[in-house]
């Protein structure tokens, strides 16, 4: 069995004042068991003080993570947090570790190897990951996941891209015990006696409309849908004219592969000059491409829907939750009210919470196969 424990700082710019404050509320002393490893999230600022080196510095295991818009726990949320969730059991076994940088033509290699490393650290099998990758700009993120499921075979990954409240993402970065890596993905190995849950929800089923059928693309690359140019099908649904982006960079596309398991959400990255559509995640053909929308009413009941079920029913210990970016860009004025929401119904049960870049999250098909699948406007947990 796994414990999580969860803390908090609002300090970011006193590396002492905010260690004192996380070793307080963790106790380590009375609540460490025999293996461990930390999971951090936090404002960009936190790396430039050497706060999050500094609190790094002073647990006694590996810590994984990465920068976010908004984190929290139980104790607090906010935009300009550090939050920490330690998983710790005398049961699991856990190994962290970090690739080189990725490159455009090399990004295989560096994932293999820090997966490598991390197994070999296990005395048995890995059981699940964890995966914190960087928001790249030379490729999609699906380009990454492809690589992850040649890697892991099918060991359920679950994960987060990094994230952060600029507008480019320049300061989007993954941490590894202490280090600020811009273009390294850190994973996180769990072995031993951990059955983690997975569960997801996106956008209302009433909030999906104008299906659509993808008659030609190349993985990520979307070129026609009807028999039609992509650009030339949403200029017919009134979503875009002479392949300007304007409202496109906000709507959410619902894809479903049609081979048992549940559709997935992606959003346009942008157009090439041919009118074809970069998307966040392939879309293969004679797959069904839907029109979706999300606003802040439908961010607040999703979510409390999805964490009413999980804390009424299966019997959870921890929750490591990631929820897309955009969802916190639906909530306007109130980019905190998800978490919130999660705060109250949660209770008792630990969790610790981030906005994503991207979602990496398993869905099973009716055979209960395991495919590891990317996400947009997807809020993800982990159920320990």
């Amino acid at each position: 069995m796994i414990r999580m424990l969860t803390a908090n700082t609002s300090e970011i710019d006193d590396p002492e004042v905010a260690v004192s404050e996380i070793l307080e509320q963790l106790a380590l002393s009375e609540n460490l068991q025999k293996n461990a490893v930390g999971i951090l999230t936090c404002y960009p600022e936190c790396i430039e003080s050497g706060v999050v080196q500094a609190v790094c510095d002073s647990l006694p295991f590996d810590v994984v993570g990465c920068t976010t818009f908004a984190n929290g726990t139980g104790q607090d949320q906010g935009l300009t947090t550090l939050s920490i969730s330690v998983l710790t059991s005398d049961s699991v076994h856990f190994a962290a570790a970090c690739s080189t940088p990725l490159q455009d033509q090399d990004y295989l290699n560096p994932m293999d190897g820090a997966f490598n490393q991390a197994a070999a650290a296990l005395p048995e099998k890995p059981a699940m990951a964890v995966a914190f990758v960087p928001l790249m700009q030379f490729f999609s993120s699906d380009v990454l996941m492809g690589a992850l499921n040649q890697i892991v075979g099918d060991l359920p990954v679950f994960g987060t891209l990094s994230s952060d409240h600029t507008n480019d993402y320049s300061k989007s970065a993954v941490i590894y015990n202490g280090k600020c890596l811009p273009s390294s993905m850190a994973i996180l190995l769990l072995s031993g006696q951990v059955s983690p849950r997975f569960f997801m929800i996106s956008i209302p089923k009433q909030n999906i409309q104008q299906s659509a059928l993808v008659t030609s693309s190349e993985g990520c690359l979307l070129r026609g849908v009807n028999d039609m140019p992509v650009i030339d099908y949403l200029e017919t649904i009134g979503l875009c004219k002479g392949g300007d982006m304007g409202i496109i960079k906000v709507v959410p596309f619902v894809v479903n592969y049609n081979d048992g398991t549940p559709p997935v959400v992606y959003g346009i990255y942008r157009f090439l000059e041919d009118g074809s559509a970069l998307f966040g995640g392939v879309t293969p053909p004679e797959s069904t491409l839907s029109v979706g929308s999300m606003e802040s009413a439908d961010v607040l009941s999703t979510t409390t829907q999805l964490i009413t079920s999980i804390v009424g029913e299966s019997n959870a210990q921890g929750m490591l939750i990631f929820s897309c970016l955009c969802r916190g860009w639906a909530l306007g004025v109130a980019p905190l009210e998800e978490m919130q929401v999660v705060s109250r119904i949660a209770g008792n049960v630990p969790y610790h919470m981030s906005y994503s870049g991207g979602e990496i999250c398993p869905v099973y098909n009716e055979r209960g196969q395991v495919f590891n699948r990317f996400h947009h406007y997807t809020c993800i947990v982990c159920v320990f």
